[in-house]
């Protein structure tokens, strides 16, 4: 389960008419859902960037951000990972995680 559930369910339906919006769209919107005293910043920029990372949301050279084509998929996957194990790299100074099978 995701640390911000609330916010995580927030961004989904802001995103479900497949529009671009600019971070204080975003922003605009959560406090409307939200009430401006339940609204967290930092959690919402938190999970934008996580998202971005993970290719759940992308972002044009203009700063505004959207779901790619298909990514209502990116929560489900074909696979089941319940059962594989995490490795974690031998140094920090690894540029990148790597593993071959």
């Amino acid at each position: 389960m995701r640390r911000n559930e609330l916010y995580f369910n927030l961004v989904e339906k802001i995103f479900e008419n497949g529009q671009k919006k600019e971070f204080h769209e975003i922003a605009e919107e959560a406090i409307t859902q939200l009430g401006e005293e339940n609204y967290d910043e930092k959690k919402l920029r938190n999970l934008i960037y996580r998202m971005k990372n993970k290719g759940e949301l992308l972002k044009t050279k203009d700063g505004k951000y959207y779901k790619p084509e298909g990514s209502k998929e990116t929560n489900e996957s074909k696979y089941d990972f319940t059962n594989f194990v995490q490795i974690k790299a031998s140094s920090r100074k690894e540029p990148e995680e790597m593993l071959s099978v």
